[in-house]
């Protein structure tokens, strides 16, 4: 994983799809930089409740470590019928990160979510984008979502981004 250092949102987005990965995610950001994280985790549909729940472990203990904001969400907008997120999957991503202590906010879309987080996001914040299901449009709904909030506010600084 490449970070790019510079003044403004950078953005990395990644799937992950088990608790190595997930961990892979925080070791490389502790060995980079020291910079606010912000994360939007996708729940994996049709993976079940025991690799979702490992997968929440691994991520609560990475959010801790970083001390990062966390969002996290079903993809209902993005996921298609085969990955849709069963609420028996979600419980288990939410009970583990309440169990564990990870402090975290739920949006069942994926652009909800990534809205609020870069709408939350300072200049100088990572934001991941994590996760399997939709998430492969992740980027470019974020890019959607600046791009918006620089038309609706052209005199303000719109969060500059670069995209991994």
């Amino acid at each position: 994983m490449e970070i790019l250092e510079n003044m403004s949102t950078t953005i990395l987005d990644d799937t992950v799809g088990n608790p190595a990965s997930v961990a892979a995610i925080f070791e490389t950001l502790r060995a980079f930089t020291a910079r606010p994280v912000r994360i939007v985790y996708a729940i994996r549909g049709s993976r079940g409740i025991t690799i979702n729940a490992s997968n929440a472990k691994a991520l609560a203990l990475g959010v801790a470590e970083c001390a990062a904001t966390l969002m996290v969400t079903t993809s209902e907008d993005a996921a298609n019928e085969r990955n849709r997120v069963t609420d028996a999957e979600r419980d288990a991503v939410l009970e583990v990160l309440r169990s564990e202590g990870a402090p975290f906010q739920f949006e069942p879309t994926l652009k909800q979510a990534i809205k609020r987080t870069l709408q939350a996001a300072g200049r100088d914040d990572i934001v991941l984008l994590l996760g399997a299901q939709g998430m492969d449009r992740g980027a470019a709904i974020a890019r959607e979502v600046l791009r918006d909030c620089a038309i609706r506010s052209p005199q303000s600084e719109a969060l500059p981004a670069t995209f991994i």
